[in-house]
């Protein structure tokens, strides 16, 4: 089956496209939530991914497979929310592996368990993991007054 082709666009112009797309979505943060499900459930930032803190180390391929690979996540939400407004510590370390990964936002209910989970994200490779200070107690203070802060 051929793929639909736009009228008036090349193929070499196609291919710029999807490589465009491509690098688009490998700039886009993963923004990885480690509080339990049943606190991700009451509230998350939209395009979180819930992972429980406690599950991070046994999942690790699956982080590397959402930081790396397009539509292989289940999101909460319909398009992820990556607003500056909040503290966060970054690594800004970076190798040949690394330079085609997603960078990583790691938030947690008060930023304890980010911060350990970005220091299990970062000897696992992911040298773009970055801690949201506070977390979610954080972002309601300084950000998102109207956000529930459990």
């Amino acid at each position: 089956i051929a793929a639909a082709v736009e009228p008036g666009v090349s193929g070499q112009q196609q291919q710029q496209q999807q490589h465009d797309q491509s690098n688009a979505y490998k700039k886009q943060p993963l923004l990885l939530d480690v509080r339990p499900p049943e606190q991700f459930a009451i509230m998350a930032l939209p395009g979180a991914v819930n992972m429980p803190f406690t599950q991070v180390e046994q999942r690790l391929p699956e982080v590397l497979q959402l930081c790396s690979r397009p539509g292989n996540s289940e999101h909460h939400g319909v398009s992820a929310n990556h607003s500056n407004g909040g503290a966060a510590n970054a690594d800004s370390g970076s190798n040949s592996s690394s330079s085609n990964m997603r960078p990583v936002y790691v938030m947690c209910r008060r930023g304890n368990h980010s911060q350990l989970a970005v220091q299990q994200l970062r000897q696992a490779g992911v040298v773009h993991a970055v801690d949201v200070v506070g977390g979610y107690e954080a972002w309601a203070a300084e950000v998102d007054p109207s956000m529930p802060a459990l």
